[in-house]
Parts: structure tokens; sequence; C-alpha cells
């Protein structure tokens, strides 16, 4: 799977760029490129969910989100630890 910031590199243009393309006023212009950076500060800070068919005790181990969700059963879980692989907790 692609870095989700990775999503967003073909978005990068100047406040100029996006000024001549759209023929946006500068404050529309200047809301649009602070959304898209907060954008992507978020996108880099993101890891995606780990997804099974598992309860996730004893198998599996925390990602960086610290979120596991098991598709057979529909149930979420959580963990506060990165890198466990025990200590979840349903939510």
């Amino acid at each position: 799977m692609a870095n989700l910031g990775e999503s967003f590199i073909g978005l990068d243009l100047s406040a100029n760029e996006v000024k001549a393309l759209t023929g946006w006023p500068d404050a529309i212009v200047n809301d649009y490129t602070s959304v898209l950076n907060s954008l992507r500060q978020l996108a880099s800070a993101i890891q995606v969910m780990d997804v099974g068919v598992v309860d996730p005790e004893g198998i599996v181990t925390a990602n960086n989100s610290r979120q596991y969700f098991n598709s057979a059963t529909g149930k979420q879980w959580n963990n506060p630890v990165v890198g466990a692989n025990t200590g979840w907790v349903m939510i």
C-alpha cells in the first residue's frame, strides 16, 4: 500500500500556480493551500489500521495506529503499546 502522504504529492502547487489555474482571489488561494498543507501533515502521521479475521490478542502486533479491526466479527480493538501483541482491548 502506498504511503497516504504520497497521495498528495500530485497536488503540490505553489500559491501562484493555484491562482493562475483557478483565477481565485488571494484569500481563497491562501485558504486552499493552508488546508492542503494541513492534510499533508495529517496524511504523513496516519498509519492505516490493521484488518484481519481473528481476534488480535497474542497474534497481531500493534502498528503505529494501535488499531485493529476484525472484519469477520465487526469488532474493533485498540492496543496502547506499539509493537506489542498482547494487551488488546475491544472498543
